[in-house]
């Protein structure tokens, strides 16, 4: 059945920055952007209610991956930092340096990060 007419767009969220990586989370049905200057992450549903913005005391932000609904990996520099408890108070960690790239899996757990010297790490 082709469409005939599309609703309107819906505000979900106020970012007041340059989203730089957006990362999805198919089995938690939610999906994650995060800005720079200033470093904000937003978790939103996939049906667009009852999302949330939180600050990051970080630097900058290149990349993000949802590992599960409640953590979310960053890459801020060359350094990996993991968000801890997005959906309530986040609490950050750092858990890899010299990072080159980092990969988010759709499904959820595994993220891989690959380092300048070329190793891998999941």
């Amino acid at each position: 059945m082709p469409f005939k007419s599309l609703a309107s767009l819906k505000k979900v969220a106020k970012l007041d920055a340059e989203i730089v990586a957006i990362a999805a989370l198919e089995t938690a049905k939610i999906v994650a952007a995060i800005t720079t200057e200033p470093v904000k992450l937003a978790v939103q549903p996939y049906a667009g209610a009852g999302g949330k913005v939180t600050n990051v005391s970080l630097d900058s932000a290149r990349d993000v991956a949802l590992v599960t609904k409640q953590v979310a990996v960053v890459k801020s520099g060359d350094d990996l930092w993991a968000l801890l408890d997005i959906q309530h108070r986040v609490r950050i960690e750092q858990i890899g340096r010299d990072i080159r790239s980092l990969h988010a899996c759709p499904a959820g757990e595994p993220a891989l990060a690959v380092g300048w010297d070329g190793n891998g790490a999941a």
